[in-house]
């Protein structure tokens, strides 16, 4: 799994959520530098979970086409989306306006600001963006 799902139990089943609106790094990616994203996103994840008092998950129980429930995701009332997000380690995507419901639309604009805070300081997947948006494989910087 990546960094933008989760397995949990609800009800006694053991269900994976694909966090809503954002997108993580692949961490099966071929390229070096977007698997070591992926995996920092994972373990940021797995350590919010982990350490968190409390984890809530907000689901209409909509599914994506791999079976997976759709929600939010808040670690001691705090949404992790929006974490991930404004430590540049997704980004916003997958947004199907139609599908929305207001509450998901207050979340986008909130997410598409932090992105945007991100994208300016250079936070992780930002650090290494070409001008045209796409990522810059290169590694700059060792040893950081």
């Amino acid at each position: 799994m990546d960094g933008d799902t989760l397995k949990v139990d609800i009800s006694g089943r053991t269900e994976k959520i694909r966090f809503l609106l954002v997108d993580t790094l692949e961490v099966g990616s071929v390229h070096l530098l977007e698997h070591f994203l992926a995996l920092k996103a994972k373990k940021y994840v797995s350590n919010a979970v982990r350490n968190a008092r409390t984890v809530e998950v907000a689901t209409s129980f909509h599914r994506d086409r791999f079976g997976r429930l759709l929600g939010h995701v808040f670690v001691d009332g705090r949404c992790l989306q929006e974490i991930l997000v404004k430590k540049g380690l997704a980004r916003v995507a997958y947004v199907k306006k139609q599908a929305l419901t207001q509450e998901d639309r207050n979340w986008l604009g909130r997410f598409r600001r932090k992105q945007e805070e991100a994208r300016r300081n250079r936070r992780g997947i930002w650090e290494f963006e070409h001008k045209n948006g796409q990522m810059d494989l290169q590694v700059r910087h060792v040893g950081r």
